[in-house]
């Protein structure tokens, strides 16, 4: 829903676009590891492991491949949904049944499910770190070259940094 009914409609906008530093050499290499043909380990690892919402609303102003994102954010069902559901079920059934130690063995696997989930969130994050900080470093000098299609963002970006500097020049207490 994100990707489709918000991404893609401010994929048309400048202004988004350049909130979203489409034209930045780190955007540029987060949209090379998604533009990849097939399911590679970079491109699951920044689906399943990067924020959900920004990044659903990224695919979308990229204009990525709907079919292609489901795919490659399946597997967080393994790594977030499913051990989330189970705790939950842990936690209900212990609430509504007075089998004593039974409750609290349900109540600790509970946790426990709950940190695994955690705990595989956070590596999915920091390999989709390691994804992105490796193609930046490899090929900074081509992500950092200008597009003809950033012309307008850059031209924009220099605009709000005039603007910026206006602002702090004029609000300067000394």
């Amino acid at each position: 829903v994100a990707q489709k009914f918000i991404g893609e409609p401010f994929s048309k906008s400048d202004r988004v676009r350049r909130l979203v530093g489409i034209h930045t050499p780190y955007m540029r290499a987060i949209e090379r590891i998604l533009r990849e043909p097939g399911i590679t380990m970079a491109k699951v690892a920044l689906l399943v492991g990067g924020p959900d919402w920004p990044v659903a609303v990224l695919c979308g102003v990229l204009r990525l491949s709907v079919l292609s994102v489901q795919i490659c954010i399946s597997p967080v069902l393994l790594q977030s949904v499913f051990p989330s559901v189970l705790a939950g079920a842990m936690l209900l059934s212990q609430s509504g049944n007075g089998d004593g130690d039974g409750g609290k063995t349900r109540n600790g696997m509970a946790e426990v499910t709950l940190v695994v989930a955690g705990g595989l969130q956070l590596l999915m994050g920091v390999i989709a770190f390691y994804y992105v900080q490796d193609v930046l470093e490899r090929n900074y000098d081509e992500l950092s070259t200008s597009r003809s299609e950033d012309a307008k963002l850059e031209e924009l970006e220099a605009k709000a940094d005039a603007k910026d500097r206006a602002f702090w020049r004029e609000s300067d207490w000394e």
